[in-house]
C-alpha cells in the first residue's frame, strides 16, 4: 500500500524566558499543560471518528499522564501564589513533591 502523503511538522514557539515571578512561571506552565491537554483530546477525538480503537487506548494512557501534570501544575500554582514572595516555600513544595513521585515509582517497581 503506497501512501503519497505530505508531512509537515509546524514550528514550536520558543518559551518565554522573560518571567518575573514564580508564580508567573507556574502560570505559564499550568497553561502549556493545559494546552498539550487540549492537543491530546483533539487526536484522540480524531481517532474515535476514524474508528481507530488502539489510537484510542494508547491516547488514553497519555491523557492518564496529563491528568497527573494539571494536577501538578495546579498545585504549584496555588502554593506560589500563597507563597508571595517566600520562594523557599515553593522550593519546599517541589521537593516534597520530588520525593512523592520518587516513593511512588519506587513502588510501583517493587
Amino acid at each position: 500500500m503506497a501512501f503519497n502523503g505530505k508531512l509537515e511538522i509546524p514550528t514550536i514557539d520558543a518559551p518565554s524566558s522573560d518571567v518575573k515571578t514564580i508564580e508567573e512561571a507556574a502560570q505559564l506552565s499550568l497553561d502549556w499543560e493545559m494546552k498539550v491537554t487540549d492537543e491530546i483530546n483533539a487526536l484522540l477525538k480524531l481517532a474515535s471518528n476514524e474508528g481507530d480503537h488502539i489510537t484510542e487506548n494508547f491516547l488514553s494512557w497519555f491523557l492518564d499522564e496529563q491528568l497527573e501534570e494539571l494536577s501538578t501544575m495546579n498545585k504549584l500554582l496555588k502554593v506560589a501564589k500563597r507563597a508571595g514572595d517566600n520562594e523557599l516555600a515553593v522550593e519546599e513544595f517541589m521537593a516534597r513533591h520530588r520525593g512523592q513521585q520518587q516513593s511512588n515509582n519506587t513502588n510501583a517497581d517493587g
